[in-house]
């Protein structure tokens, strides 16, 4: 997983083609493990890359784009699971950050609510707006 999520955190800042030692420099890996790393990649049934370019004599390939696919493995492309986790643990922040102690209490409740007995039901919502089928 960290070297998709390098893969991923690169691309997605705009760079378009992510090179081994670039890999290795975000992760601390040496280039053996990279190697072993991006072959495993890249032989996944369902593709994580738009395009992968081999290193001479068989090297370490160079990495071009990341799939919605690998961006969801990534955490980088949120599933509604995800999203709501997310807005849980927000609101729990903002409630430890509150210095108004009704609206931190209120803060509070809300993520614990959403935590535990409404959790479905944020799921379904944020899926449902995610897909775009709210309206």
């Amino acid at each position: 997983m960290p070297v998709l999520d390098a893969i991923v955190r690169r691309t997605d800042q705009g760079q378009s083609a992510v090179r081994p030692n670039e890999i290795e420099q975000d992760t601390g890996f040496d280039t053996k493990t990279v190697e072993r790393a991006l072959r495993a990649l890249a032989s996944e049934e369902q593709d994580l890359f738009l395009e992968v370019a081999w290193g001479f004599g068989g090297g370490a390939p160079t990495v071009f784009g990341a799939t919605g696919h690998a961006r969801r493995l990534a955490g980088a492309w949120p599933t509604a699971d995800v999203l709501a986790d997310r807005l849980i643990q927000t609101m729990k922040d903002m409630a430890d950050a509150e210095e108004d102690e009704e609206k931190a209490s209120r803060l509070k409740r809300t993520a614990a609510w959403f935590g535990t007995t409404a959790r479905d039901i944020l799921v379904q919502a944020l899926a449902k707006g995610v897909t775009g089928q709210i309206g």
